[in-house]
Formats: structure tokens, C-alpha cells, sequence
């Protein structure tokens, strides 16, 4: 398994356990048990749960943002709806 592959499986790992607890309760330790990977494997590639979560949003969502202008484009929708407040 190369080095993005493990990042993807950390990621996904973690992603699925956001889904039934919160971030603040996920350790490191049961996420690296989950995922099937060392500890050593783990902070050879990330810093901390955080720095996973940073990634996952670069890889997964920031793309998806970028491929609808209309939502990158906060300038157009967001700020024209805060001169009411």
C-alpha cells in the first residue's frame, strides 16, 4: 500500500468515526487500531487527528467546492446577504 493509499484508508477510517462520535473523542489510538496501522505509520504521515481532517477537506471537499464557482465565489452570495445585518 503506498503512502496516499494509507493517507485515503486513515482518512476514510476517521471520517467514519466522525460520523458516530464526535472529533473531540476520536484518540489516535483507537483510530490507528480501526485503520489496521502503526502508530509510527500514522504520525509519519499526519501531525494529529487535525492535520487528517485538514487533509481530508483539501482532498474531498475543497475540489467539490471549486468545481461550483458559485459557492468558491463567497464574494457573490455571502457578503451581499450580511448588509441586512
Amino acid at each position: 500500500m503506498t503512502a496516499e493509499e494509507k493517507k485515503d484508508h486513515i482518512a476514510q477510517t476517521f471520517m467514519e468515526m466522525a460520523k458516530t462520535m464526535p472529533i473531540k473523542d476520536i484518540r489516535v489510538g483507537e483510530l490507528i487500531t480501526k485503520a489496521g496501522v502503526s502508530r509510527a505509520t500514522f504520525y509519519r504521515l499526519f501531525h494529529d487527528k487535525y492535520d487528517v481532517m485538514n487533509w481530508t477537506y483539501q482532498k474531498v471537499e475543497q475540489p467539490a467546492i471549486n468545481e461550483r464557482p458559485a459557492l468558491a465565489d463567497v464574494e457573490s452570495w455571502a457578503y451581499p446577504g450580511f448588509a441586512y445585518i
